[in-house]
């Protein structure tokens, strides 16, 4: 559906964007998470035409219809939420007769009918958020981009935008790519997940094995408080204890269980990835654990160095 090919984006001289070579595939939700002022915004730009390459090229399928969701909302305070949806259909190819239907359909959908003569100033952010999804729903897009759209809401409401997205993508079979800085948001609802610092994608793999094989230092901070539990301090290991981060499926975890003496598990978390059960732990041990056993035993380990005086 959209291809980046050695795509570069500069302005005044500064390079926002560097070399970027990206596929996102039609009904995929794809994510782009990065930190901020790493170029994510700009990359979603281009591709709703907003901002053009200064290298590189852009391939889109001559078929797509894009909308855009904001983390700000975007809606007009002086219209309802019926008028704020109404106005998307202004220029839409879709006849006028059905606007009523459409909207009345659209509001439903994302659950808002009871809201649809509210003003904006009388909804809470999860709210807006899917008046939205809604007005972006309206003219039949095959294409959603999603810049931040979950960052201002509370928790509750965060989720219950991220299940709407999918509910989306599967019945609708709308393509939808999520910008955001949340990785929570990444493992809840993305197939697909690019990191991106300083203009350039550093990592680009299924969700799944970005979150079980992150392999730079960035992308692992990212996935810090998901993946990883709480590390031992120098202060409470013994001299010649060593710490090993393991990542368990729950076959393995139950033969860790049964097969480990040597040591004892500092912290543990249990992570749910894809509706996959995980166990990521600490383990401390005054015995060397040999590589042999831990590749064969684990999906992923690294042995920490932390020097004890």
């Amino acid at each position: 559906m959209i291809t980046f090919k050695n795509v570069s984006k500069s302005f005044n001289q500064a390079m926002v964007l560097k070399n970027i070579n990206l596929t996102i595939n039609s009904q995929q939700i794809f994510g782009i998470i990065g930190t901020s002022g790493a170029g994510k915004s700009t990359l979603i730009r281009l591709i709703n035409g907003l901002e053009i390459p200064s290298q590189g090229s852009i391939e889109l399928d001559s078929k797509i219809q894009s909308s855009m969701i904001f983390q700000s909302y975007a809606l007009l305070q002086s219209k309802t939420v019926y008028e704020n949806v109404r106005l998307a259909l202004k220029f839409s190819s879709i006849p006028k007769k059905e606007h009523e239907k459409k909207i009345t359909d659209t509001l439903d959908y994302v659950g808002m009918t009871e809201k649809s003569n509210a003003y904006p100033s009388e909804l809470s952010g999860g709210q807006k958020q899917r008046v939205g999804i809604a007005r972006a729903l309206v003219t039949n897009p095959s294409l959603l981009l999603c810049d931040e759209i979950t960052s201002a809401l509370d928790p509750n409401a965060k989720k219950k935008i991220l299940a709407l997205l999918k509910k989306v993508n599967q019945e609708l079979k709308t393509t939808i790519v999520l910008v955001t800085h949340e990785m929570e948001a990444i493992k809840e609802i993305c197939d697909e997940v690019a990191v991106i610092d300083q203009g350039e994608i550093i990592e680009c793999k299924k969700t799944e094995e970005l979150f079980l094989f992150p392999e730079k230092k960035i992308t692992k901070d990212f996935l810090s408080d998901i993946i990883y539990p709480i590390a031992p301090k120098q202060a409470e290991l013994n001299k010649g204890e060593a710490v090993y981060y393991l990542l368990l499926n729950a076959e393995q975890y139950h033969f860790f269980q049964k097969n480990v003496r040597n040591g004892y598990v500092y912290d543990i978390k249990t992570v749910h990835i894809k509706g996959i059960r995980y166990f990521a732990l600490y383990l401390i041990s005054e015995v060397d654990i040999g590589s042999a056993w831990l590749q064969e035993h684990t999906i992923r380990y690294e042995r920490k160095e932390i020097n004890v005086p």
